[in-house]
């Protein structure tokens, strides 16, 4: 009797997976950063992060910082 009630709408439902497909995105492009800025990072000598003025224990606070969606 109340089942059609309690049924979401199927437009509902495309917007639910569409917001969730924008989240999936968003978590992989800020993914993707942080493995860009490691790689960029680590393939540096001591001198080049020293120009920078960051050392090897920074490389992962920068990492971090791009998974927190910040760009380094």
């Amino acid at each position: 009797m109340f089942a059609t009630a309690t049924k979401p709408s199927p437009f509902r439902v495309i917007e639910d997976l569409g917001q969730w497909i924008a989240r999936i995105t968003t978590v992989l492009a800020d993914a993707m950063n942080a493995y860009h800025v490691y790689s960029r990072l680590s393939g540096l000598s001591a001198s080049q992060l020293a120009a920078r003025g960051m050392t090897r224990e920074d490389i992962s606070r920068a990492t971090l910082e791009a998974l927190d969606g910040r760009r380094f």
